[in-house]
């Protein structure tokens, strides 16, 4: 799927929505693995992209299939937003892949 795609259709924004943002997804369907990262325009849209990710957090939950994937639902259970200034990070990974990542993004932008 498209990051376009993915982001219009999912997460119901647009690009002109943020100053930047880069999502990974799995191309493959038999992982849910994804991370999604956004840089707000201002301090005020901060809170619009955490907005926005509780959402997408909750939709996904909401359409999961628990005959799909089992091995996959604790990830999406597990999903994590983390802020930092005015990066929003989004991660639906596993639990040690989740902390590396955390560590790594709170490392970044410190």
């Amino acid at each position: 799927m498209s990051h376009w795609l993915h982001l219009s259709g999912f997460l119901k924004a647009s690009p002109e929505d943020f100053a930047g943002y880069r999502i990974v997804t799995q191309s493959v369907s038999t992982s849910v693995d994804e991370i999604g990262i956004f840089e707000a325009k201002s301090a005020e849209d901060v809170a619009k992209i955490e907005e926005m990710i509780d959402t997408f957090f909750e939709f996904r939950l909401a359409i999961w299939d628990p005959k799909y994937l089992e091995a996959e639902f604790p990830k999406l259970q597990n999903a994590q937003r983390v802020t930092s200034g005015n990066y929003v990070m989004y991660l639906i990974l596993s639990d040690d892949a989740r902390t590396a990542a955390v560590t790594a993004f709170e490392n970044i932008t410190k």
